[in-house]
């Protein structure tokens, strides 16, 4: 299990591997530097004073092209030893990493400085949660004397935020969340926060909802529960889980009582033992008698793993944890946010019960869409990750419900998302988002679609018709795995659309002695 944000690696040997891209520049013909002739004899560096932090930020906009309605450009307005002006400076022996090494798509390495230079982060996805492409850039430069004669900028393509380690002050984690990505002041050169470029996010911005109530005309169902959490920080997160806990209490009717908050039970932030936790709560809270689960979670991801507090869990991990719950044959219905949450699912959901289902905001290698800056959808105002607003939006809505039993299930959410395609319009950039892709003969460019992703178990019903085991009915997943159906274990192996199939009780054949297994009913979704 790998660490994030606040635990440091040092990797220096990633830097050879860094995708990087560079700009180098001949400053002959700048009035106030010294000639710069010979790649053979580069001046040595003999000091930090020809390169001032503002006249860094003019050069590396000078030379690099950014997109300010997709880009915002961070430089760190700290002084790291260099003394004031030259904020930003880092000294020789930095290293900078990724807040997670490895992992894809975008498995980022380290860049070490072999001299000072100005580093600057660029998040090329405002609107995206992690996973997603972003850039360390280095602005290089030599001196002679007190003159500039040479910079180069080199570009490493990551998927985080930076981790600096300095030679003497350890390691540091810059613009991890939201709440460290604002500025109320004007974006540009002497921008006290450090956004030099983009549509600055301020801390009005960083608005919560009022954590939700149940509604008085809601019918309760006492036998469901439900475990809600978020696995990192951020007003986005935190809007989840509200939105998760509205829907619970007045969409499915979950008493609050039966309804547990990771993170303490106050739906902070929750690492992978806080997941244990919430579940050996929940667990307890259920012994009495369950006939349905909800899990809603919300984090960054990456593929194949998945971000609870400083955990970055893989998808094995994270089913072990589930197992508590997924082993209770009673169905689960579990949603979950964040950025390539598609890989984190196996063919068996999990061994999970007939009936249970897995919805993922993304498929296995796709960003999806949140953050904190205000979207509207037609004139209503939402905060938080878009996937989790359409669902408890569709949750909500009537015309979902296909099967016209008056109520809109976890399925017939997902389908009416995919069919409504809402559009979210990031009101700072005049963008839209669509959290389910498109409609098609969308003009103009649209925005990638995450391509959201549902699971259902399906299930088998078979009766014995002739032998020892006559008239018993199973019912059984319809997976390749072992599950307990009356009091037995049954195992099944079969294929799609099977009639003729095997099973086992206890390890034996049902068809000895002349057992005729027939399906009484087919596979369903």
């Amino acid at each position: 299990m790998k660490k994030i944000s606040t635990v440091f690696w040092l990797l220096a040997f990633l830097h050879s591997a860094v995708f990087a891209t560079t700009i180098a520049s001949d400053l002959s013909a700048h009035p106030t530097t010294a000639a710069y002739t010979d790649d053979t004899n580069t001046p040595a560096l003999v000091n930090s004073a020809c390169l001032k932090r503002e006249t860094a930020i003019e050069l590396l906009l000078e030379q690099m092209d950014f997109d300010p309605n997709q880009s915002n450009v961070w430089i760190p307005y700290q002084d790291f030893g260099f003394g004031e002006g030259y904020e930003g400076l880092l000294p020789e022996g930095t290293v900078i990493e990724p807040a997670a090494l490895g992992l894809e798509p975008f498995p980022g390495g380290a860049m070490v400085l072999d001299a000072p230079a100005y580093f600057f982060w660029v998040n090329d996805e405002i609107p995206a949660t992690f996973i997603h492409q972003t850039r360390f850039v280095l602005l290089k430069f030599k001196c002679d004397d007190d003159n500039l004669v040479f910079t180069e900028i080199e570009t490493s393509i990551q998927g985080w935020w930076p981790v600096i380690n300095t030679p003497d002050g350890g390691p540091q984690t810059f613009y991890d969340t939201d709440y460290n990505r604002v500025t109320d002041a004007p974006v540009g050169v002497g921008n006290p926060n450090g956004q030099i470029l983009g549509i600055g996010m301020s801390s009005s911005d960083l608005v919560v909802n009022d954590a939700p109530t149940q509604n008085s005309d809601v019918t309760q169902n006492a036998t469901a529960y439900g475990l809600v959490g978020r696995g990192s920080n951020g007003s986005d997160f935190e809007n989840d889980v509200n939105t998760f806990c509205g829907d619970l209490l007045n969409a499915h009717g979950v008493p609050p009582g039966n309804i547990v908050k990771g993170g303490g039970g106050m739906g902070g932030i929750m690492d992978l033992d806080g997941l244990g936790k919430a579940i050996d709560s929940l667990c307890n809270l259920g012994a009495g008698g369950c006939t349905k689960i909800y899990v809603r979670l919300t984090s960054h991801g990456a593929k194949g793993k998945y971000v609870l507090g400083n955990d970055v869990v893989s998808a094995s991990d994270l089913c072990d944890s589930l197992k508590d719950i997924t082993s209770k044959n009673v169905p689960v219905c579990f949603l979950l946010n964040g950025c390539c949450t598609g890989s984190l699912v196996d063919d068996k959901i999990w061994g999970a019960a007939p009936g249970s289902t897995v919805i993922t905001a993304a498929d296995s290698t796709s960003s999806s869409w949140g953050g904190s800056i205000k979207y509207l959808l037609g004139t209503d105002t939402v905060r938080g990750s878009l996937f989790p607003d359409a669902f408890s939006r569709c949750l909500k809505d009537k015309k979902a419900d296909k099967n016209k039993n008056k109520k809109v299930d976890e399925c017939e959410a997902f389908d009416w998302i995919l069919k409504k395609k809402p559009c979210y319009t990031m009101c700072k950039y005049n963008v839209n988002f669509y959290p389910a892709g498109a409609p098609a003969g969308t003009p103009g460019p649209t925005t990638p679609n995450p391509n959201p992703q549902k699971k259902k178990i399906k299930s088998l019903k078979i009766k014995v018709e002739t032998g020892p085991n006559k008239g018993r009915t199973y019912s059984a997943p319809y997976n390749s795995f072992v599950r307990t159906c009356d009091g037995q274990k049954i195992e099944l192996s079969v294929p799609d659309n099977a009639t003729n199939i095997v099973w086992t009780v206890n390890g034996q054949n049902i068809d000895q002695e002349g057992a005729t297994i027939v399906v009484e009913s087919p596979p369903v979704g």
